[in-house]
């Protein structure tokens, strides 16, 4: 959704709710598989040269489960503020307004979740594989006492070098 910098009056509020959808390409190489749905809530006021955009946003995300790769949902909702202004000042947090005078909160919302949504996620009940054919799971404990026991040199104490 784009809202027009100007047409927002001094001092006032307004609330304005949307529902978003992005393409999976978006996502892509995230570690999200794609948005089942998006409902934002955005509490804007215009004070001075500024824009601030309380925004409110819940979602349900199609995530690979850590484990398995299955695909998950996670619903989640989030709370952000952002300010916005024709100045570009990003040091301070103020984010800049397009040359057109238009912000595209579509692009807020697409970022809060990226930015939110966990990478190691899990389905309910997936355990983490043991192993299989050619390869085992360790933990790390695990894997420095196998290392302990032996070395990779150990293999030329059985070579016939004279």
């Amino acid at each position: 959704m784009k809202i027009n910098f100007n047409s927002f009056s001094e001092g006032k509020s307004e609330t304005i709710e949307f529902d978003s959808s992005f393409p999976s390409e978006l996502f892509s190489p995230s570690h999200i598989i794609g948005v089942k749905a998006c409902h934002s809530k955005a509490v804007i006021t215009k004070l001075d040269e500024y824009l601030n955009v309380d925004l409110k946003v819940k979602y349900t995300a199609i995530v690979p489960c850590a484990y398995t790769l299955e695909e998950i949902e996670y619903t989640h909702t989030e709370n952000e503020k952002f300010i916005f202004a024709y100045e570009n000042d990003e040091e301070n947090g103020i984010d800049p307004v397009g040359r057109d005078g238009y912000i595209d909160l579509d692009e807020c919302v697409l970022d809060l979740i990226v930015a939110t949504v966990p990478f190691n996620l899990h389905k309910k009940g997936a355990t983490l594989p043991k192993g299989g054919d050619g390869y085992s799971v360790l933990t790390e404990d695990e894997l420095n006492e196998e290392r302990s026991k032996s070395s990779p040199f150990d293999a030329l104490d059985e070579l016939d070098l004279k």
